[in-house]
């Protein structure tokens, strides 16, 4: 159990609230849509809220930490393919921190586009602006 959030954790670049953010950046990560990501934070913090009883040492049926293993696995295989699907890295924390705010994340099929982490390839619609004017979103 242990390993597997260990690998969970290590995706993010996360050092405080931890359950928060990394069941944000999650659901950031693995979904699109308002409604799977809000599935996804809920899966994430139940999955999270079941680890840490279980590496804490609280007492779990031998089914209910068998489930528990095969969600949690089942959660870092999606982490791992959403991070493939973003390209040829974990997208940052700032780059989730954006998409969290109403941006896409870049993703490698071309579904989403983020000006931020690829400035060379944005328009000047993409780039924030300062001043008086504001930031202009990419639209969905």
């Amino acid at each position: 159990m242990a390993r597997i959030w260990s690998g969970i954790e290590s995706l993010f670049d996360v050092q405080n609230e931890l359950s928060f953010r990394l069941s944000m950046y999650a659901a950031v990560l693995i979904a699109d849509e308002i409604d799977e990501r809000i599935e996804v934070q809920a899966r994430f913090k139940r999955l999270y809220g079941l680890r840490s009883k279980a590496v804490h040492g609280a007492k779990m049926e031998a089914a209910k930490l068998t489930e528990t293993l095969e969600a949690s696995w089942s959660l870092l295989c999606d982490l791992l393919v959403s991070c493939i699907r973003s390209g040829s890295s974990v997208p940052s924390t700032a780059a989730l921190d954006r998409a969290l705010l109403g941006r896409q994340l870049v993703r490698k099929d071309g579904a989403s586009f983020s000006a931020a982490d690829h400035p060379a390839e944005a328009t000047s619609a993409d780039r924030p602006r300062h001043g008086n004017s504001t930031v202009t979103d990419i639209p969905n």
